[in-house]
């Protein structure tokens, strides 16, 4: 939901006459205002109601938290060590 307050601090909303706009397709915004990170980068957000226009947002996407997983297993017998990658990310360079 899009809200403005006015100098008499009166609250409207105003979702569906709100125009968003990103200028990166990194980041993606929808009708309600809703931001979706696409890729790592930058995005500055910005709404319009007629002819007024928000302030700026800035909003970085940073790369994923796990990169990658493994599953290490030790053969304790033939002492062999074996590990297996799970869920490798396009954003990792090593493994």
């Amino acid at each position: 939901m899009t809200t403005i307050t006015n100098a008499e601090a009166i609250t409207q909303v105003v979702t569906n006459n709100v125009t968003w706009v990103s200028n990166s397709p990194t980041v993606t915004i929808d009708n309600n205002g809703l931001a979706t990170a696409m890729a790592p980068g930058a995005a500055e957000i910005t709404a319009q109601l007629d002819s007024i226009v928000s302030n700026m947002t800035f909003v970085e996407v940073m790369g994923p938290v796990l990169e990658r997983t493994a599953v290490v297993t030790y053969d304790l017998v033939n002492f062999k060590l074996q590990v297996e990658l799970v869920n490798p990310s396009p954003y990792c360079d090593y493994f």
